[in-house]
């Protein structure tokens, strides 16, 4: 997991991905940017729903190292379920998942622009998050050794 952030009418958005093999699982789209409390809201809403205790499918959350997301209730909340926490360092966005998945997800939107027109971002960013595949979330984690 991880978040993105995109520009549109002059305004930004940032993007918090749940990303697995099976491609984008949830996307939580917050006007501006987070700060701790918007991102554990995130966290709470969007993320822990998905995780299941380890070593379960979906029990480990691979996160970056930004200094928003070690903060220690995010650690307490996902071992409260029973699931795991791994930091990476350093921040390597060529091999982390989740980075080929955002990559994958703003090739679609401005491929598919003309055709998103009267969409907010909200949806059009949720729209582009269940249009990754399968085959190139898969090949992503394929590709980061996790």
């Amino acid at each position: 997991m991880t978040h993105l952030n995109v520009l549109a009418g002059g305004r930004k958005y940032s993007g918090l991905g749940i990303f697995s093999e099976s491609g984008f699982e949830g996307m939580h789209v917050v006007d501006g940017a987070f700060d701790k409390e918007i991102f554990l809201d995130a966290i709470d809403r969007s993320v822990l729903k998905h995780m299941t205790p380890w070593p379960g499918p979906r029990s480990v959350l691979l996160i970056d190292n930004c200094r928003i997301h070690s903060v220690k209730e995010l650690s307490s909340r996902v071992e409260a379920i029973g699931a795991k926490v791994i930091f990476l360092e350093p921040y390597d966005p060529q091999h982390m998942p989740i980075e080929v998945g955002f990559r994958a997800l703003k090739r679609w939107l401005r491929k598919n622009r003309k055709g998103l027109e009267g969409l907010s971002v909200h949806e059009q960013m949720r729209l582009a998050a269940r249009c990754v595949s399968d085959q190139e979330a898969r090949q992503a984690f394929a590709a980061s050794d996790f």
